[in-house]
């Protein structure tokens, strides 16, 4: 399970909590499955910056897709 997601496809099951251009952040409020583990994620970041800081929880596992115009991060708490 290494491909990406469509956040177009699954919108109506997440909120987009911010976008800034380059960066967006959505909550994991239908179930949506993560595309690297398979498990419902918590909030995913889609990045199309080269950097970026996290800072999650120390409860937090983290899972991460490598895209050629993107990164998607995804939270797991």
């Amino acid at each position: 399970m290494s491909d990406g997601l469509d956040f177009e496809a699954v919108r109506h099951r997440l909120k987009l909590l911010r976008d800034a251009g380059d960066e967006r952040i959505f909550e994991n409020r239908g179930d949506v499955a993560c595309p690297v583990c398979g498990d419902a994620f918590t909030e995913a970041l889609e990045t199309t910056r080269r950097t970026c800081q996290l800072s999650p929880g120390p409860s937090v596992d983290v899972c991460i897709v490598r895209e050629p115009e993107r990164t998607i991060v995804f939270t797991h708490a």
